[in-house]
């Protein structure tokens, strides 16, 4: 399954604020993934996702940076929307365990 982006999300994605949040958790996790430690292809994963707001206008703590393969499992195991994200019960999701096995 892939996360559809709606050609709103992508000017989002592209503005000034985006891109200043995102170096901001970027820097905040040492440009890690915090699932797999992975420092390559990285993205800024929402925990949470609220209509009313903007991509930008998020706390700290909802916002959690990722590689890619880590994001698409987050989003193939709970869908496009996860609230609660949870480390543990990531590793113990089957696209988790497929990746250690390649």
């Amino acid at each position: 399954m892939r996360v559809e982006i709606s050609p709103y999300d992508v000017v989002s994605y592209s503005s000034e604020e985006w891109g200043s949040v995102r170096r901001w958790i970027l820097d905040r996790d040492f440009h890690t993934c915090q699932i797999c430690g992975s420092k390559k292809n990285l993205c800024v994963h929402h925990k949470i996702y609220d209509d009313e707001k903007e991509i930008w206008d998020y706390a700290d703590e909802d916002l959690i940076t990722l590689c890619k393969d880590c994001h698409n499992d987050i989003h193939l195991d709970f869908g496009p929307v996860y609230p609660h994200w949870d480390k543990e019960q990531y590793y113990e999701s089957r696209y988790y365990k497929q990746r250690l096995t390649k």
